[in-house]
């Protein structure tokens, strides 16, 4: 009873796994993930699970924050830390928040239009039937999401996974 299928994609709720602090500019759509404090990457950038080449730094003031954004087209992160003002930038996500999985079954075509109503179902689904949890955002993981992918043209950009994965 933890997974729920709404409409084209399925959902479950869980904790941010990722080591990443996701921040919002103002008002707007524009996002930001900063790698946490700690996190290694190999020698193209991409995050490692163990030592690798360098290691990422996360620093905090009053009014700063200082760290290594993630490349979501490339899926790497800028090896020179970037310093960001607290009074532009809001913190929306940080690892172990509540937040959806979002899973993709086989079957039909990943339709943008299809994608888009299932995540509005989802947001209105858990907003009733789950109130004490506040879901900070939602997250799918498959190696076929992975930019590497498109840019090493095993994917067409054009298709719908690398669309989704873009999304």
């Amino acid at each position: 009873g933890n997974l729920f299928s709404l409409g084209r994609l399925q959902f479950e709720p869980g904790l941010a796994c990722l080591p990443y602090r996701v921040y919002r500019h103002g008002h707007g759509r524009r996002l930001a993930a900063v790698a946490e404090d700690g996190v290694w990457c190999d020698e193209q950038d991409h995050p490692e699970l163990h030592a690798g080449k360098w290691q990422t730094r996360f620093t905090e003031s009053e009014t700063h924050f200082s760290g290594h954004p993630v490349n979501i087209s490339r899926g790497t992160l800028r090896p020179d830390a970037v310093e960001f003002s607290k009074a532009d930038w809001s913190l929306k996500l940080v690892p172990n928040d509540p937040v959806l999985h979002v899973h993709i079954p086989a079957g039909d075509p990943l339709d943008p239009k299809a994608c888009e109503d299932s995540i509005i179902r989802a947001w209105d689904f858990f907003d009733r039937h789950f109130p004490e949890t506040s879901f900070r955002g939602m997250m799918c993981r498959s190696w076929l999401l992975d930019p590497r992918l498109t840019g090493l043209r095993i994917l067409d950009p054009n298709s719908q996974i690398a669309r989704f994965a873009a999304r």
